[in-house]
């Protein structure tokens, strides 16, 4: 907690913040239901089933590819059946508590950054403290969430992106991949290098560095990297600007 008169940041309590968010976070969050099994009675999970942009566990990958050639500005997705059923995540909940606690955050980075009584470089190493406590903080919230994954970003040239993107869909089916993939057709131009199309894998855990390892394998094995690129890991929680992928891996 911190408490300075005349700081500004008399209400700047995380712990506040957490004992208000937490129990928000799990209410939101929902037990997965499995409806069918495979051959060997092995469980079936789809967290997607319905969606019509998303592959479906009665369908094959060629009726899958067909069905959805045609879809741009919009992320297809496929779920790996066999991976462990994860509970619904809190996004909303997520998303709001993230807000409010990068909003401390802010006015943290106000006062200390103009603050003209303080030590320089003082002031920076609050901020640098205060920034990866931010990143814990959210983390943490993630974790509370169910909003674990992490994902490998592939920009795909427009030329590949079919034959690398029916490699992918393959093996997760067959449970050889990650948890899941996305493809979103039609560019992403946010950054100068992320020209292509944008093919998501996602593992389940962030945190788990092993299997982060395994899927950027995996992917090399499966011939759909580019060894001119590099590719970069991160959790799939932290959609904000202000603070940096959780953790970079290159290839």
């Amino acid at each position: 907690m911190i408490s300075e008169p005349g700081t500004g940041l008399e209400t700047y309590d995380v712990d506040d913040w957490w004992e208000k968010w937490y129990p928000i976070a799990r209410k939101e969050t929902k037990a997965p239901r499995i409806f069918f099994k495979d051959a060997q009675g092995r469980p079936l999970y789809n967290p997607y089933a319905g969606n019509l942009v998303s592959w479906q566990l009665r369908e094959t990958v060629d009726d899958f590819l067909a069905r959805t050639q045609n879809v741009y500005k919009n992320f297809i997705r496929v779920a790996n059946p066999y991976a462990p059923p994860r509970w619904k995540p809190a996004r909303w909940t997520y998303n709001k508590a993230g807000e409010e606690r990068l909003r401390m955050f802010t006015d943290f980075i106000k006062f200390y950054g103009t603050s003209v009584e303080a030590d320089g470089k003082r002031d920076l190493g609050n901020v640098i403290t205060e920034r990866a406590e931010v990143m814990r903080n959210l983390t943490r919230l993630a974790d509370a969430c169910e909003l674990r994954m992490g994902k490998w970003l592939l920009y795909v040239p427009p030329d590949r992106v079919e034959e690398v993107w029916r490699k992918i869909v393959t093996a997760t089916v067959k449970n050889e991949l990650g948890s899941e993939a996305s493809l979103r057709r039609g560019g992403v131009v946010s950054r100068p290098q992320s020209d292509g199309e944008l093919v998501k894998v996602f593992s389940k855990d962030f945190r788990d560095k092993a299997e982060a390892a395994r899927l950027l394998e995996k992917l090399e094995k499966l011939g759909v990297l580019d060894p001119k690129k590099e590719y970069y890991y991160k959790s799939g929680s932290f959609p904000h600007d202000i603070l940096p992928p959780t953790l970079f891996v290159y290839y």
